[in-house]
């Protein structure tokens, strides 16, 4: 009975080890260990990562409204959060190399990357005159270095850009 016993607590803990038991782990990208979810992961306090707030999601008013309140040359919003977190994931593994090199070396504490995706991420409105450009493609992301981050960034920024 006590060999059943073993043998059966074994086949249970071989059985949780493969199928994975912690299922609440977060996604993870296929390389670097990047979140799918990276922007929930920088923004609002302690990172301070704006994207959500004020690029996701925006209506063509709010857009304008920005451009006539803020002293930007442009505004623009991704489509949806899925839309931002999946072209912030593509920027990241599109600009790899730079960002490495960059955290190796002493520098600047700032990075920004641009990248021009396969899918449109959303829309940019240019303040000289108004005009709304659909189904972007491009966009820009402000990196900051943070030793707490595992990381070693974190994402101040990322939006949609027209040129």
């Amino acid at each position: 009975m006590k060999k059943i016993t073993v043998l059966f607590s074994a086949l249970l803990l071989t059985i949780a080890l493969l199928t994975g038991c912690n299922s609440s782990a977060p996604s993870k990208s296929s390389s670097s260990g990047i979140s799918t979810h990276i922007l929930d992961d920088m923004e609002g306090p302690p990172k301070n990562g704006h994207t959500i707030q004020k690029h996701v999601g925006k209506s063509d008013d709010e857009l304008k409204n920005r451009i006539k309140s803020e002293h930007v040359s442009a505004a623009s919003t991704y489509y949806t959060k899925d839309v931002a977190n999946k072209a912030v994931v593509d920027s990241l593994k599109q600009n790899d190399r730079k960002i490495k090199q960059w955290l190796e070396q002493s520098g600047p504490n700032r990075l920004v990357i641009k990248a021009t995706h396969s899918f449109a991420v959303g829309k940019t409105v240019v303040r000289k005159n108004l005009q709304i450009y659909e189904n972007v493609e491009r966009t820009l992301t402000v990196l900051q270095r943070d030793a707490k981050s595992k990381l070693h960034y974190k994402i101040v920024t990322s939006y949609p850009i027209q040129r």
